[in-house]
């Protein structure tokens, strides 16, 4: 499980444990809101969005979250991700 929180950090959360697993800061984040995560089949890589940017981050818990940003190109109408989503095996990243 993740949350976002106000401060632009983002915790992984530990299920069984209930207590947090990692937080993650995210301070170059144009957007304030976490707005969209997902995490892949198997839970080891997830995708963050952020409310009002065009930035997807991937992370992998397997390699101390190395992240990889992408930055979508978005128009005037469209100012930041409306989804992401991986496929069924975790392979593809689908973002709109």
């Amino acid at each position: 499980m993740a949350t976002g929180h106000q401060d632009r950090t983002m915790s992984i959360w530990d299920i069984r444990t209930q207590k947090v697993f990692a937080s993650i800061p995210n301070d170059n984040i144009q957007g304030t809101i976490l707005d969209k995560i997902c995490f892949s089949e198997k839970g080891y890589q997830f995708a963050a969005a952020w409310k009002g940017s065009n930035v997807v981050k991937m992370y992998d818990m397997r390699k101390s979250f190395a992240e990889i940003e992408i930055v979508f190109p978005t128009d005037k109408e469209q100012d930041s991700i409306s989804n992401i989503e991986f496929d069924k095996y975790g392979n593809y990243l689908m973002i709109s």
